[in-house]
């Protein structure tokens, strides 16, 4: 599907789109009203390396996204609760509304508190930052002990023993990475940036909530739209229509304008191969049982045509195909019931229920006029089209996007 018919298609569905936009405007609306006002703080906070093992030299680093992990956790929401004085059910803000960011290529944690008022969100956040440094500082601690007593243990074995210059070396290498310890600081990180109560919701306004409404509904309407076209049984224009004729002549007008049916005649007698005098065309209309309105506009629009041409303003003669009188009929029997004075015939075929019936009169025709309402169905129009070009005769497609069709049966074979 090419962008200029994709275009096209959605002309032709505007409703559709409108009605979704409208849909969606109303449910960003409804969405608004519905969902409680938040206000959002943060806190951020960067975080130090661990202590350094004595007896390796290594410093333990950092892994931002566990300590991420940590900072979100239950154990420190918590502390936090603890601190602010409230309970820690399930669904607490605490738990559900708390977002943690870890900028890349930096040691920075940065927590986000939703919650009902502007000073409880700024006082969670602050919370959470330090109950979470106070649990690293907790599990520093423990790991700074279990240093010190694995060194105390040693001197204690070393000063039980004989003594030695080798050892006394030992032990006072031990007492300097004991005091090492000691004097260490076990301090985890730091608060650099303290949350400021918020002086506007974080939640969508009405306008936000509106237009973000509108636009899903716009985009849902063009994608409804689109699959309409795709699942639509019905013509319903002429771009659809030419898709099945392809390079069959098609005149196609959006009312009854003097101009349509004229530029018909005119590509009837443009298709017949009697030097330019129509004797015989054969009329059918798509899904309706008498055509008479359109054979009297075309009946109008060949007179005319032959009266340019030097012929009579009554040359031309409409004759309606009587279905129960000619179900089974023979082409010649229909013609030679026709005005033997007129230059140019009509037949009516419209009313035919029988393909062979129709056939019969389409190879006696000089032209073929296949006339298509907006609401005939493609299948039926396929079929009569594939019908009608079978017998090759010069086959003419007009579609009438006004002409409603009537409940009539297909052609059968």
């Amino acid at each position: 599907m090419t962008f200029s018919l994709i275009l096209t298609v959605l002309r032709r569905r505007w409703k559709t789109i409108a009605a979704f936009a409208l849909l969606g405007a109303l449910g960003g609306i409804a969405l608004w009203t519905a969902m409680p006002t938040k206000y959002s703080a943060t806190t951020s906070l960067v975080v130090s390396a661990g202590v350094s093992n004595p007896f390796t030299g290594t410093k333990e680093e950092v892994n931002i996204r566990t300590e991420q992990e940590i900072l979100g956790s239950r154990q420190v929401a918590e502390r936090a609760s603890e601190a602010l004085g409230v309970d820690l059910v399930p669904g607490s803000f605490l738990l559900s509304q708390v977002d943690v960011a870890a900028p890349s290529g930096s040691q920075v944690l940065q927590v986000t508190v939703s919650a009902s008022s502007p000073s409880e969100a700024a006082k969670a956040a602050d919370a959470l930052s330090e109950a979470y440094l106070e649990f690293r500082r907790e599990g520093a601690d423990t790991v700074v002990d279990g240093y010190l007593e694995k060194i105390d243990g040693q001197l204690a074995e070393l000063q039980a023993g004989p003594r030695d210059d080798a050892t006394n070396s030992l032990i006072a290498t031990l007492q300097q990475q004991r005091l090492s310890l000691l004097l260490s600081s076990s301090e985890p990180g730091r608060i650099i940036g303290e949350a400021e109560v918020p002086s506007s919701p974080s939640t969508p306004g009405l306008i936000v909530s509106l237009a973000g409404g509108i636009v899903g509904g716009i985009v849902l309407g063009i994608g409804a739209a689109l699959l309409r076209e795709r699942t639509d049984p019905l013509v319903r224009s002429a771009d659809r229509l030419e898709k099945i004729v392809g390079a069959v002549p098609l005149v196609s007008s959006s009312h009854h304008q003097h101009g349509f049916w004229a530029s018909l005649a005119d590509h009837v007698a443009d298709a017949t191969e009697s030097e330019g005098v129509v004797q015989r065309v054969l009329l059918r209309g798509v899904g309706v049982s008498d055509a008479a309105d359109w054979a009297n506009h075309l009946e109008n629009a060949l007179a005319d045509a032959e009266s340019d041409a030097g012929a009579l303003k009554d040359g031309v003669d409409l004759w309606a195909v009587d279905v129960d009188e000619e179900e089974d009929g023979s082409e010649s029997s229909v013609l030679r019931s026709e005005d033997a004075e007129a230059h140019a015939r009509i037949i009516d075929a419209s009313g035919l229920g029988s393909a062979r019936a129709v056939a019969r009169l389409a190879v006696g025709a000089d032209v073929v006029v296949l006339l298509v309402p907006s609401d005939a169905r493609s299948a039926d129009v396929e079929s009569d089209f594939e019908l009608l070009r079978s017998t090759e005769r010069p086959l003419v497609v007009g579609f009438d996007p006004t002409r409603e069709q009537e409940p009539a049966d297909s052609p059968s074979a």
